[in-house]
C-alpha cells in the first residue's frame, strides 16, 4: 500500500476518534448536570419527608406521589417520588442523611444509575443513552477520569487527565480490530497502535499538525 494509501487510513481513523470524543464530552456534561439535579431534588424531597402525604386507596393498590423510607431513628434512607418533568426517581441516603445513589428515568425515557461518595461528589453513572450503555467514572474533584461504551461499531473505553482532557482510548471496531489510541495535552492524536482486519500490526505516530512521522 502506498503512502497515499495509509494517509487516507489514518485520516479515516482520525475522524472516527474524533467523534467518539465528543460523544464523550456530550455525555460528560449531560450526566454532571443530572446528577447535580437530582441531589437538589432530593434535598427538596427529604425537607419535606415529615410532611403527610396523601394517598388513596384502590382495592389493594396505593397509590402517592412519593414514599419515604425511613429508619428506626425516623433519619430518611430512601425516597421514592416523581419528578416535576413526570420522571419517577429513587433516591438512597446514608446515616448522615447524604445522597449516595440515585436511580431515574430521564425526560426522554432513559435509565440512569448515579452514585455519590460521602461529599456528596458524583463518582459513577451508569446509563442507556439510545440503547447505548455507557459507564463513566470521576474523580474526587468531580472529573470525569473513565469512561466505557459499547454501541453497534465496536466497545471503546477512555481515559482522561486530572482537567477532563482525552490521553486516551482503547477500542474494538465492529469488525474485531483492536486499537489504542494516545492523545497529547491538547487532545490532539499523537500514536496510534492497531491491528488490521489481516491481523498485521500496524503503528502510526503523528506530530502536532496530525501528520504522519
Amino acid at each position: 500500500m502506498g503512502t497515499k494509501g495509509k494517509q487516507m487510513t489514518i485520516e479515516e481513523r482520525l475522524e472516527m476518534v474524533e467523534k467518539k470524543l465528543n460523544i464523550m464530552k456530550v455525555r460528560q456534561r449531560w450526566l454532571l448536570a443530572a446528577g447535580g439535579t437530582f441531589i437538589a431534588m432530593a434535598c427538596v424531597v427529604v425537607g419535606c419527608g415529615n410532611n403527610a402525604t396523601k394517598a388513596k386507596e384502590f382495592n389493594d393498590v396505593i397509590k402517592a406521589n412519593k414514599f419515604v423510607v425511613v429508619d428506626s431513628q425516623g433519619k430518611s434512607c430512601a425516597i421514592l417520588t416523581v419528578a416535576s418533568d413526570g420522571a419517577p426517581m429513587l433516591g438512597m441516603f446514608d446515616q448522615q442523611g447524604k445522597s449516595r445513589a440515585g436511580l431515574f428515568l430521564t425526560s426522554d425515557g432513559d435509565p440512569a444509575l448515579i452514585m455519590y461518595d460521602q461529599q456528596e461528589k458524583q463518582r459513577a453513572s451508569l446509563m442507556v443513552k439510545d440503547g447505548v450503555p455507557l459507564l463513566d467514572m470521576y474523580d474526587q474533584q468531580g472529573k470525569q477520569r473513565g469512561g466505557l461504551t459499547v454501541a453497534s461499531d465496536g466497545v471503546m473505553l477512555g481515559m482522561q487527565d486530572s482537567q477532563g482532557k482525552p490521553c486516551l482510548v482503547l477500542s474494538v471496531g465492529s469488525n474485531g480490530e483492536p486499537r489504542l489510541d494516545l492523545f497529547d495535552s491538547q487532545e490532539k492524536p499523537r500514536a496510534m497502535l492497531f491491528l488490521t482486519p489481516s491481523g498485521k500490526p500496524m503503528l502510526s505516530m503523528l506530530d502536532q499538525q496530525g501528520n504522519p512521522i
